[in-house]
This record gives C-alpha cells, sequence and structure tokens, in this order.
C-alpha cells in the first residue's frame, strides 16, 4: 500500500476521497493553503503550502511531499491542477494529473469549446468577447432579450464571474427572497455598466440552454477513457450539486471519449452537459458515486503505480450500478 498525497485537502469533495483511499489500504497525507483547512484534521500527517497560482506552489508542494513520505500525487483542486500539469513529468513522484497542453485547454472555456467544435461534440453556439460592444453585439445576436443568454470569463473557477442574462430579472426580488451564493440573473445593461469599470475580461457569450445536467466522470489513460461514470447533477447549494445518480448515457461517454482522445487525458476527467450538450470539462478528479465494486480513487492510484491493469477498469465499466445515488451534506470535525 502506498502513502498518498491529497492536495486541497480541505475542499468539499476530500472527506469522502480520503476515506475512499483509507479502505483501500492506503495512509492518506495531505496539504492545502488554509492551515485551519478539515484535511488537517482527517489526514493522518498534513502540511501548509502556497496557493496553486503562487510561483512558490511546486517547490512548497515538493518539500511537503518529501516531509510527508508521500508515494504519490493527488491533486483535487481547479486552481493547482494547470500547475501540476506543467510540473507532473519532472516532480520525482507520480501526480494524478493529465499532459499540461490537455489540461490548459481544459481549463480555458474558449478552447474548451473551439475543441469541441473540431471533435464534433454537440454544445451550445459561443462566441467570445473582449470589449464591451462585442459583448453587446454578442449577446443580442443570441437571441436577448426574446431568450436568455449566458455568460462566462474564459478563466474562473467554481462559476465565478456566471451570469444568465434575463431582461426580466429583478434585483429587489432576488436581494430579498434568494439564498446567499445563488448567482442571480442580471439585465444586460447592468452587468455592461459593471464591467464598464475597470478592464474589460475575457468572456464568453453562449446560448441557454434547457435540459438537465448530466456528468460523465472517467478515469483515462493515455487518452482513453477506461471507465466512464455518469451521473446527474442536482440539488445545487452554494454553487455545489448535492445529490446525484448514476446514469446511462452511451451517446454523452461517447462524446466525452472523443474529448479525452483529444485531450490525451490521463487519470481523472470530469465532462459535463446540458440537454446533450456540453457546458465545460474539469481536467481532475471531480464528485464521485461510490459503489461497493468500483473505488475510482484508488483504481487511479493503482493506474498510477502500475499495480492496477487498465484491462482491470475496462472489465469493470457493465459492473456500473445504474440508478445507485448519493447525498452529499455537510459535516465537521472537533480538535483542541
Amino acid at each position: 500500500m502506498a502513502t498518498v498525497l491529497v492536495t486541497a485537502a480541505g475542499a468539499p469533495g476530500c472527506p469522502r476521497l480520503i476515506r475512499a483511499l483509507r479502505e483501500a489500504g492506503h495512509t492518506v497525507v495531505g496539504t492545502d493553503a488554509n492551515p485551519r483547512s478539515a484535511g488537517s484534521r482527517l489526514c493522518d500527517r498534513f502540511a501548509v503550502v502556497p496557493r496553486g497560482d503562487d510561483p512558490g506552489f511546486i517547490p512548497g508542494m515538493q518539500a511537503a511531499a518529501a516531509e510527508l513520505g508521500a508515494d504519490l500525487v493527488f491533486p483535487t483542486s481547479s486552481s493547482e491542477i494547470v500547475a501540476w500539469s506543467r510540473a507532473r513529468d519532472d516532480f520525482g513522484l507520480p501526480v494524478l494529473a493529465g499532459p499540461a497542453a490537455g489540461v490548459e485547454a481544459a481549463s480555458d472555456k474558449a478552447e474548451t469549446f473551439r475543441l469541441a467544435d473540431r471533435a464534433g461534440v454537440p454544445h451550445p453556439r459561443t462566441i467570445e468577447v473582449d470589449d464591451p460592444d462585442a459583448f453587446a453585439a454578442a449577446v443580442r445576436e443570441l437571441g436577448y432579450p426574446d431568450r436568455r443568454v449566458v455568460m462566462k470569463p474564459t478563466q474562473a473557477k467554481g462559476s465565478r464571474g456566471f451570469r444568465i442574462l434575463d431582461p426580466t430579472a429583478d434585483r429587489r426580488r432576488w436581494l430579498l427572497e434568494s439564498r446567499p451564493g445563488e448567482a442571480a440573473p442580471e439585465r444586460l445593461e447592468d452587468v455592461l455598466e459593471l464591467l464598464g469599470q475597470g478592464s474589460f475580461p475575457a468572456y464568453i457569450v453562449q446560448e441557454f440552454l434547457d435540459g438537465p445536467e448530466e456528468t460523465v466522470d472517467a478515469i483515462c489513460l493515455a487518452g482513453e477513457m477506461l471507465l466512464p461514470m455518469t451521473r446527474t447533477r442536482e440539488a445545487l447549494r452554494a454553487g455545489l450539486a448535492m445529490d446525484f445518480t448514476l446514469l446511462d448515457r452511451p451517446q454523452e461517454e461517447a462524446h466525452s471519449a472523443r474529448l479525452a482522445e483529444v485531450l490525451a487525458a490521463d487519470y481523472f476527467l470530469s465532462v459535463q452537459f446540458k440537454g446533450g450538450k456540453l457546458m465545460e470539462i474539469n481536467p481532475r478528479v471531480s464528485t464521485i458515486v461510490y459503489t461497493p465494486d468500483i473505488n475510482p480513487p484508488a483504481l487511479a492510484v493503482g493506474l498510477a503505480l502500475g499495480t492496477t491493469d487498465p484491462e482491470e477498469l475496462r472489465r469493470l465499466r457493465p459492473l456500473v450500478p445504474i440508478g445507485r445515488r448519493a447525498i452529499r451534506y455537510f459535516d465537521q470535525v472537533e480538535f483542541a
């Protein structure tokens, strides 16, 4: 068994991931930029490191990996995954991250949809903009004010900067009735006023998609999607989905396999769809629905260490229990 270093160990999905690795017999150590991260109490050993966008992040991780006696690095955060993809080949330990070119493409929303277009994967009509006039023109070209339109910054995580443009948006109602953390719809004129107050960020503007949100979570190796598990994404709370059910979605899995091939993906790839069209790609581990027979974190660790044969993951595909459900909830730890 190995000592697995889980990064950003205080992230919402990490408590279950840490438990799954322990269930497979691994020792789990952790890092986080926050010294009071829950991971500091859940992991066997813990170290504080710089943030993922800090130039000192990888040197700090090298020191932490040596201090904690790690055999392998398991990144969990979008804010770190690009740095890991660039460093993985020279880090000195196996790192569960894909190659830099693919991770960077999947992390840039504009490039994601250019890639989907080349790969023939269904996606919403997307227009790239970099100034207020182009932004307003693109929004109207996609049907506003008769239709709702989506705006997303090309470089952002966790729904930051994401808004639905809706001419009927009522800021007073959202102030008085919405829960904190919900992304209120905005009117075009209000967004233009806000974005005009400084340098204009690079954005994509897209048609609004109707339909259910579904995600293909896959373990990949050298661009081959070995084991996909497709789930719903329901009951959003503070930007996080809290309720998931495993689905049979061969078409979405075929689209995801094509994207994995184009990205030369390794280890985890999470591909989100809405109404059958691509929403985004996350080149890292995401929420997992665990089953009695399938422990994805342990399988990925085995692939990286050479103790699990890829054929084992291929054989597991028919064993994915369609209809199995997972509910995420908040927990806490106490310490002196």
